[in-house]
């Protein structure tokens, strides 16, 4: 049976063993689950399997000798166990098992496996700022993201062309930042698109059932127009800010001078602090220009007063006072790599997605990073055509790309990598049709890359496996076309 499907992304050991087990006709009988009873419980719901006393016996067993994330099957006979370490890695071993009951329609050969991930974090960002998309189907991108093992969802919720999120204590930051008004490339207005108070605790709380980390992202200094339009007074200029319509990098960025901004992002920060679950928030800090700030007043007397060279050390004495503000809060800062370029006082955890260059230099200097390489398989939105790399979609990322993206770089230093996280970015997706087309199946190889880290890859293996992927992503409610190399 060696060419029959494993589980996606690939196990440290599989085996399959003599016969097969009928689950979806005999029904399930819980047995020693009550430590994993949500996990447990949840596979049933998913997979549509009766729980009945007589039926095929399902047990879990608690190992502390397990590491985080670590999980065993042994499906034989008339009995499946799991064993794992805790609940989350139990979760992992149904999802797992959720995939082999989908593929083999119910009736699974029977099969040993132990596994566990190489990196602790294994993520997606999705960009809902420069186009919305709607909760529903993030559940459903989130659904597919637990069959495949990923445990962060990283939500890109503001940036120029748009605020996607409510502010209780400031309901026209959303409704200003997440309209536009004037058409995009000849569209009609937007009207406003912000994710509710309401719409976001039940995201939040469909990922956590799935033990997925929901991270926002609030990119600062640059990239903030969206919250100038309703907030001038915490700009370097006197003068009315929009909403952006176009793509690029503006230099109307926040003023880092004013303890106004500060006072403004402290309330949006302890409200994020208490809406989600996640102790780790983004800051962003990529693509801030400093035009501003040249001409602006107070930054140039904060320059003077601190005895700074040039203005980018104004964006290191930004990050560093937003980072003790959400320390008030217990969050711990998440920055793309141009945030370390104003040497602040406290180290974020960073995003490294302009190239590897540096990633020894970084490590040296004490960061922890995340993988995320624009060109190197991480982002998207880029085309999946090799003969398409250039004009609007920027580059490509084959799936051969996204499933060898490099994670054996040199660490010298204290600094380590976390792990790694794909990238779809939404200047040109608009619609959730189009987002699959973007995500599948090359997410599935980025998320077996993160998964088996430094280890052996198969992209035979993969290919093999992947042709399973449509039925697999059926179950979730994500209907596309799967075109394989």
């Amino acid at each position: 049976m060696n060419n029959f499907f494993s589980p996606i992304p690939k196990n440290v050991d599989f085996h399959f063993l003599k016969g097969s087990i009928e689950i979806k006709k005999k029904g399930a009988s819980l047995c020693s689950v009550s430590s994993c009873k949500q996990e447990a419980m949840l596979f049933l719901k998913e997979t549509g399997i009766e729980q009945k006393l007589d039926g095929i016996i399902i047990k879990t067993l608690l190992d502390a000798g397990y590491g985080d994330e670590e999980y065993a099957i042994k499906a034989d006979g008339a009995e499946i166990t799991i064993t794992s370490k805790d609940k989350k890695g139990a979760h992992l071993a149904f999802e797992c098992l959720r995939e082999m009951f989908i593929v083999y329609d119910g009736c699974i050969p029977c099969f040993s496996l132990s596994d566990k991930p190489y990196f602790s974090h294994r993520g997606l960002l999705i960009d809902v700022a420069r186009h919305f998309l709607p909760p529903d189907y993030l559940m459903k991108v989130i659904d597919a993201m637990s069959l495949m093992r990923m445990n962060v969802l990283h939500l890109h919720l503001t940036d120029d062309q748009g605020w996607r999120l409510e502010i209780p204590s400031h309901p026209e930051i959303a409704e200003k930042g997440g309209a536009r008004k004037s058409p995009v490339y000849g569209r009609p207005d937007t009207k406003s698109l912000f994710y509710s108070e309401e719409e976001m605790k039940a995201l939040i709380g469909y990922a956590s059932e799935r033990h997925i980390e929901v991270i926002p992202e609030i990119d600062m200094p640059g990239h903030m127009l969206s919250l100038l339009a309703s907030h001038p007074e915490i700009g370097c200029k006197e003068k009315r800010y929009e909403v952006e319509t176009r793509w690029g990098i503006f230099e109307d960025v926040l003023c880092p001078a004013k303890e106004a901004t500060y006072s403004l992002l402290e309330e949006i920060i302890e409200y994020i602090s208490q809406l989600f679950p996640s102790r780790r928030m983004h800051i962003g800090g990529d693509e801030c220009p400093t035009e501003a700030w040249k001409i602006c007043p107070d930054c140039q007397k904060m320059m003077k007063d601190l005895g700074l060279e040039n203005e980018r050390e104004l964006q290191g004495i930004f990050s560093t006072r937003i980072t003790k503000i959400m320390e008030k809060y217990g969050l711990s800062p998440i920055a793309w790599q141009e945030a370390a370029d104003g040497n602040p006082e406290k180290k974020p955890l960073l995003s490294i997605w302009l190239s590897g260059s540096r990633i020894a230099e970084y490590s040296r200097e004490g960061y922890d990073m995340l993988l995320s390489i624009h060109d190197d398989g991480a982002y998207l939105n880029y085309s999946p055509d090799s003969e398409i790399d250039s004009g609007p979609l920027y580059g490509s990322n084959t799936l051969n790309r996204c499933y060898f993206m490099h994670t054996d770089y040199d660490i010298p230093g204290p600094g380590r990598i976390l792990g790694g996280e794909a990238a779809l970015w939404s200047e040109y997706i608009m619609f959730p049709f189009e987002a699959d087309h973007f995500l599948f199946p090359r997410l599935a190889a980025v998320a077996e890359a993160l998964w088996i880290g430094n280890g052996n890859r198969d992209y035979a293996g993969f290919l093999q496996n992947a042709k399973m992927l449509e039925k697999l992503l059926e179950k979730t409610g994500i209907y596309v076309k799967i075109i394989l190399e």
